[in-house]
């Protein structure tokens, strides 16, 4: 199977975002649920995909006692990575409040990681993508270090342009896949959705068939005998992808561990976990030796004896990132349940359960709007750009959707005025399906329960929009109307000096 090549640049801090070039992938939308390090791996292991032995701790009690049952002599754990667990990237490079410096460190001491854990938990973690006073840590993910052999990239990702997923692999994994697209794009290659039967793609009914998952794994230029674990982990990872209704799984690195090591992982918390080298089999020829009877033979046996647990062979999947569909959530209650809200705005996630849109900033304009006929983002980045353009600062924006019903105006205000530095509303509604009376209604009840004592201006367009500015003069609020964009943000800058 030939692949096509993307010359394309993939930008997006390591991730998989969008392409640029005509005819390739088309951006895709933003999505809201993450999940953190651990729970990814742990979606992963749970669907029978291959990653590194590990648990998390959010005390010092917990660190020592993963330290001391990963350390046992049985584990053969030789190296221990701590990760501090937080949404933002960037975390090994990162600096925590408490002077350690790196978000992911390693150990070959068990007795070093209890000492390493204190250092991050309670502590900010300040990286290239958190807010200047850092990210607190409540959890931390320790897990064996395996070395790494090689490094090749895989992704799949829903793409609209292709009408379903596409598959993105190259064999130069472990550094930023922009790199790769920029210096070597004869190195990446894709394979995409078609609703026809065309051998180069991949087919909507058919699923990633076992000859697909084998000639990536093949051009990801695994060796001959990684080939077949290496396509059965990639057919996997797709089957994870259509049962959570994934939009993206990335893993950088989907790598090889050194050739030889086989290891035999726990199914339940009270199984022992027993790693063998086979490079250094003595504890086998030991055993074969006594028996008089060849590796071969006994290695079936010395299987049945330890039933209760599976064998990894040395393809593993070191690092992920899963983005979910929203859309998803009736079905995907399980996923959705595991969403982190530690690290989230508390009114994005007031909003967020009243099916509202809240987006903070630093400035002093509060911001509320709709637009049904292009959409949100577009309308909430135009306001915001005027705003700036006549001299202002947004502090805010809430979107607050196509079905809105008065009592959510009311809550929106309520979300929006709740950030002191916020001195002047502005709200923008481009009406189709929202009724621009149900808004007028909704600010007018607003003003008066909450006793608004700042500026409001607002600018209303669309179905309905002259019975609701009925509504706005015959309220006898102070509220300030504007014709348009441009003069509703003008008035809404100019108000602050008022």
């Amino acid at each position: 199977m030939e692949y096509k090549r993307c010359s394309s640049c993939i930008p997006g801090s390591g991730a998989l975002t969008e392409y640029y070039q005509p005819g390739q992938l088309s951006p895709a939308s933003v999505r809201w649920l993450n999940l953190q390090e651990y729970q990814s791996k742990q979606l992963m292991a749970d669907n029978g995909i291959k990653v590194q032995r590990f648990q998390v701790a959010q005390s010092l009690d917990q660190a020592k006692s993963i330290a001391s049952t990963l350390s046992h002599d049985n584990h053969d754990v030789d190296e221990f990575v701590i990760k501090a667990q937080i949404l933002a990237g960037g975390r090994g490079k990162g600096t925590f409040s408490s002077g350690l410096k790196g978000g992911v460190q390693l150990t070959k001491n068990p007795q070093a990681v209890p000492a390493i854990v204190e250092q991050m938990l309670g502590y900010k973690l300040v990286t290239k993508q958190t807010p200047k006073e850092g990210v607190a840590v409540n959890k931390v993910m320790i897990a064996e270090a395996l070395d790494i052999a090689r490094e090749t990239y895989l992704a799949i990702l829903m793409d609209r342009s292709h009408n379903g997923p596409v598959v993105v692999a190259s064999p130069a994994g472990g550094v930023d896949i922009e790199e790769v697209a920029e210096k070597t794009p004869e190195l990446i290659y894709k394979v995409t959705t078609t609703l026809s039967t065309i051998p180069d793609n991949l087919d909507i009914k058919e699923g990633l068939s076992k000859d697909k998952a084998m000639q990536i794994a093949k051009d990801l230029r695994f060796p001959p005998n990684l080939q077949e674990e290496a396509a059965a982990q990639i057919a996997r990872l797709y089957q994870l992808f259509l049962k959570v209704d994934a939009t993206q799984i990335e893993i950088n690195p989907f790598g090889e561990t050194p050739q030889g090591r086989v290891t035999f992982v726990e199914r339940t918390s009270q199984d022992p976990i027993i790693s063998l080298q086979l490079q250094n089999r003595s504890i086998l020829s030991i055993f074969c030796h006594y028996c008089h009877l060849r590796f071969k033979l006994m290695l079936p046996l010395f299987l049945v004896l330890f039933s209760n647990h599976t064998m990894s062979v040395p393809v593993v999947c070191f690092d992920a990132k899963v983005n979910f569909d929203d859309n998803a959530q009736f079905r995907q209650k399980d996923i959705f349940g595991m969403e982190d809200h530690a690290e989230s705005d508390p009114r994005e996630v007031e909003a967020s359960r009243h099916h509202l849109n809240y987006i903070g900033m630093d400035g002093n304009i509060g911001c509320l709007g709709h637009d049904n006929h292009v959409n949100g983002a577009g309308l909430a980045m135009a306001t915001m750009d005027i705003i700036q353009l006549y001299g202002g600062s947004p502090a805010n924006f809430l979107d607050v959707g196509g079905s809105v019903r008065e009592e959510q105006v009311k809550l929106a205000f309520e979300l929006i005025t709740s950030d002191p530095k916020v001195k002047a509303v502005l709200v923008n509604i481009f009406g189709g399906i929202v009724n621009c009376a149900t808004i007028a209604n909704g600010i007018t009840n607003a003003c008066k329960s909450m006793n608004l004592s700042i500026p409001l201006v607002v600018r209303l367009e669309g179905t309905n929009v002259e019975e609701a500015k009925k509504i706005l003069r015959e309220s006898k609020l102070p509220i300030i109307t504007a014709d348009n964009l441009g003069d509703a943000a003008k008035k809404a800058v100019e108000s602050l000096n008022q």
